[in-house]
């Protein structure tokens, strides 16, 4: 769809995006721009999968690693012959997975049918690892392909495709966006003219500095 006013679309955008960071790349320049690592890795060819989801989305990924967990135990007793009330019965933090009343919905956006009919499916114990694969698709996966090539492409107008391949993402990130310096109390204190009265010892300065750090 288009962004605000301007008429562009979110694939313009990315290949914008592309274009800025090829030209970075060629030019050596530094970006004030923080880019999930998980990001460069879809960029680099690299198939994401639930481990990439829960270090962009922490909480989604605490959610999906349990469902993850409990539908991995559904399909071992299933495999295993398990009577079907006992491979039912396997709970996600205390709770039986039809009683968590889940549907073939991206968790957030209400608007986005995991599946044809999606809102009316039920998530059940039958078809957990379904929906698990479905969002992990759906947020890091098939549901982001067009952006990613749209940024590759935008690359590619600069730099040789495969160019971000021959990085690690902290080797990107230190290259787009230099090493910078973790502050510390002891740093700031080095580079803070401290006046009007005011000290290294001052309470609201060593307040401000806590929050800082």
């Amino acid at each position: 769809g288009a962004s605000g006013g301007s008429g562009l679309t979110r694939r313009d955008l990315f290949r914008l995006l592309g274009r800025v960071v090829g030209k970075a790349l060629q030019d050596g320049r530094l970006l004030d721009l923080g880019l999930s690592p998980a990001f460069f890795r879809a960029v680099s060819g690299r198939t994401l999968a639930l481990a990439d989801l829960a270090e962009v989305d922490p909480p989604l990924g605490r959610t999906l690693g349990q469902l993850a967990s409990a539908a991995r135990r559904i399909a071992a007793l299933r495999r295993a012959g398990a009577p079907e009330a006992e491979w039912r019965g396997v709970m996600v933090g205390g709770a039986a997975v039809e009683d968590l009343c889940l549907t073939f919905l991206l968790p957030g956006d209400d608007a986005h049918e995991l599946r044809p009919g999606g809102a009316d499916v039920a998530v059940t114990a039958a078809n957990l690892s379904d929906y698990v694969d479905a969002v992990v698709d759906a947020s890091v996966g098939g549901g982001i392909a067009r952006q990613i090539e749209a940024f590759r492409a935008g690359l590619g107008d600069i730099l040789p495709s495969p160019a971000l391949g021959v990085f690690t993402e902290a080797e990107l990130d230190c290259v787009l966006c230099g090493q910078g310096q973790a502050w510390t109390p002891e740093l700031l204190g080095e580079c803070v003219t401290f006046d009007h009265g005011y000290t290294a010892q001052s309470p609201p300065v060593r307040a401000l500095v806590q929050v800082l750090c």
